[in-house]
């Protein structure tokens, strides 16, 4: 009895591993990330129907009610393939852990860079004060003064900056109409915009567009499928998917996640 009960379990948690968003007949990425359930999908550099589990990931998406958290996977670290053999629990962890790398690779990238400009700064300055004394010239050891201390409090802003684990932030879902060999109100193109900090251009939350061009219909990657979107950049967008779906399309206008229409 104990091993009927345990079977019926097993195989409820089975049927339920997938979502309606992603086990229906038509996949809608918009509709996955607005779900009420957590999902986890992926950025990657390389179309997976034609690398599948080769294609290296940029960036690891988890998404729920039309929030996402994103991860930089630290120059393609991990692949499909690698994703698809672990559960969701080590997915998110191997991400952070990604992204902590990224992010402190970023850093020293940009220490190093301040620390390099900062030089040729006081390099021009030793040769500035040559001619000391010339009005001209003691204007612009003025100006290179103030430019070399706008590097130094640069310097130690980056240097206070740490890492702070991502957080859910609301993404926003575009769409585009009107394009030659479709209805008037069919959608051509769909842009996904995340935002995500930990970004040292400007210390600040960085959003991250996607425009969605094609679809990327389910292909399976080891004991996994996979569907989703392509882009007009070399971008892929796909999500672990059941068996009933059979193809990927664009979000409609209809959908009440839609935040534009274009």
């Amino acid at each position: 009895m104990k091993k009927i009960l345990l079977g019926g379990i097993t195989a409820m948690f089975l049927l339920t591993g997938c979502s309606n968003e992603t086990n229906s007949k038509e996949l809608k990425m918009g509709e996955v990330f607005n779900s009420g359930k957590e999902h986890i999908s992926y950025i990657t550099t390389h179309d997976p129907k034609e690398s599948k589990g080769d294609a290296p990931v940029e960036f690891v998406i988890v998404s729920k009610k039309g929030e996402t958290k994103l991860y930089n996977v630290y120059e393609g670290e991990y692949t499909l393939g690698d994703f698809a053999k672990m559960k969701d629990r080590k997915i998110e962890d191997k991400a952070l852990e990604a992204d902590k790398k990224a992010f402190n690779a970023q850093k020293r990238e940009l220490i190093s860079s301040i620390k390099g400009q900062m030089e040729s700064t006081e390099d021009e300055l030793h040769e500035l004060h040559k001619d000391a004394g010339d009005p001209l010239v003691e204007n612009e050891i003025e100006e290179t003064d103030a430019e070399y201390d706008e590097l130094n409090q640069e310097l130690i802003k980056t240097q206070k900056t740490h890492y702070e684990d991502p957080e859910f932030k609301k993404m926003k879902l575009v769409l585009y109409t009107g394009f030659a060999g479709y209805s008037e109100d069919e959608t051509g193109e769909e842009m996904f915009v995340f935002k995500k900090s930990n970004n040292f251009s400007d210390y600040e939350e960085k959003e991250h567009d996607l425009t969605l061009i094609g679809s990327i219909d389910p292909v399976d990657v080891h004991e996994k499928r996979y569907a989703g979107l392509y882009s007009n950049r070399g971008r892929y967008i796909v999500t672990e998917v059941g068996d009933k779906v059979e193809k990927s399309i664009f979000d409609s206008k209809d959908d009440e996640y839609v935040d534009e229409v274009e």
